[in-house]
């Protein structure tokens, strides 16, 4: 007999850093409670570099009812999700405690959640955020709780979407339903940005300047290094977006007798390998250090 797949779940990381907007490169692992009940219930799971996609054998159909009735109308499928490098390196996340770990879920149907095109956002803000961290306590007996195994092997975050008995049942009486196609966003880091420009030769006045006129920098004097070398900084006015591929445009000038020269025509851009925590007008604020040797 030829099976037919409905679709019900699909699942995508959007992610502002990366240039397709999407992160890539993710595994899902389902908990063995999960893969037990999608194996009885003719459930299957597809994962691809950044989206999870679930289906059913429509001729199973009964099959999972039963066990949803067998469960108060209601089974969550759950997964634990990872990526092949840290996501919070290239994430604009808040620092959280180690009895905390981020976790979405989603019970249909639901009109709490807004939308991005067509996927439903399934947490509360624009971007993830501090609201999207659990207790440990409260994942505890789902299988979900991210073991320091899990977290040295990059584990990134915990899923549940809620299977229901009127999901299956609009999906088989010919109702609406079609596929519940859900998301979360994350947003790049954004981040002062401080240039060190480290030069054999002495300039009356250096600068830098947006081509695009948009970007404000602003000297902050001379700075000395940890080799003996002194370096001339100048830090951004307003945080900017650490991206993967970035469109700012900043040049490196100086101006002598009011003659301006263009001594660097492109500056490098931050990288999320060097962002720290510095101290700016009193307040804790994360810096992107870029070093020009010119």
């Amino acid at each position: 007999m030829r099976a037919l797949y409905q679709p019900v779940f699909s699942f995508e990381v959007l992610h502002s850093y990366f240039s397709n907007g999407r992160c890539n490169y993710l595994e899902f692992i389902p908990t063995n409670e999960t893969k037990g009940l999608m194996a009885n219930g003719g459930l299957i799971y597809a994962a691809f570099d950044d989206q999870l996609n679930i289906v059913l054998d429509k001729h199973r159909i009964d099959a999972l009812l039963l066990i949803l009735k067998d469960n108060d109308g209601a089974l969550m499928l759950d997964f634990k999700v990872f990526t092949n490098s840290n996501l919070g390196s290239c994430s604009q996340l808040p620092l959280h405690s180690l009895e905390t770990q981020l976790h979405f879920s989603y019970q249909y149907p639901s009109s709490n959640f807004s939308k991005n095109n067509n996927s439903i956002i399934i947490h509360q803000g624009k971007w993830v955020s501090e609201a999207d961290y659990v207790n440990h306590s409260t994942i505890a007996c789902s299988g979900l709780l991210a073991s320091k195994k899990d977290v040295m092997n990059n584990f990134s975050f915990s899923l549940s979407l809620m299977l229901t008995e009127k999901m299956i049942n609009d999906m088989s009486n010919g109702g609406t339903f079609e596929c519940e196609s859900l998301a979360i966003c994350f947003q790049a880091p954004v981040n002062i940005w401080k240039y060190y420009v480290m030069s054999p030769q002495i300039y009356s006045e250096l600068f830098i300047v947006d081509v695009n006129n948009n970007i404000t920098f602003e000297s902050k004097g001379s700075q000395l290094m940890s080799n003996g070398d002194m370096a001339m900084t100048f830090m951004s006015k307003t945080p900017l977006n650490v991206v993967q591929r970035s469109n700012y445009h900043f040049q490196l000038r100086s101006k002598n007798e009011n003659i301006t020269t263009t001594l660097v025509k492109r500056l490098p851009v931050a990288a999320v390998s060097n962002i720290l925590k510095s101290i700016v007008n009193g307040n804790a604020t994360a810096i992107s250090e870029i070093y020009v040797n010119y």
